[in-house]
């Protein structure tokens, strides 16, 4: 048994610490179509217009960190999986720096790597039909 009853819970999103929140949220809403449902210099929280998605922003050095944990976020990737990897590779026009091109995986995915202000990695990932052996 859980110790959280999920009916007590209203959401569940990542909070990614990194040194300026308002240029990392700029870049997410070049990629996304979310908006601000709070911003400050610190912390900027965005939604999307069906809030299904939602994700936190928070400058990595706020009060709010404890010490020894105020440092960026790394070894972590946000994850965008959509239907056309194709689509959104070829309307990028070099607005972000790719930091893995445009592949197709053999577990049946297409997908690319792009980073963001703040050091953010997005993996815009498709899946593909299932490739038999």
């Amino acid at each position: 048994m859980s110790i959280i009853d999920l009916n007590s819970v209203s959401a569940l999103y990542p909070v990614i610490a990194v040194e300026n929140p308002v240029a990392t949220a700029s870049d997410f809403e070049a990629l996304l179509p979310v908006e601000r449902v709070f911003d400050s210099d610190w912390y900027v929280q965005l939604l999307s217009p069906n809030g299904a998605l939602q994700l936190g922003l928070l400058r990595f050095d706020h009060d709010s960190m404890p010490t020894n944990h105020q440092t960026h976020a790394s070894g972590m990737l946000v994850t965008v999986d959509t239907e056309d990897a194709n689509g959104v590779w070829t309307s990028l026009n070099g607005r972000f720096e790719i930091v893995q091109p445009l592949r197709d995986e053999e577990w049946g995915q297409r997908h690319f790597i792009l980073k963001l202000n703040g050091g953010v990695l997005v993996d815009v990932v498709e899946m593909l039909e299932s490739q038999s052996d």
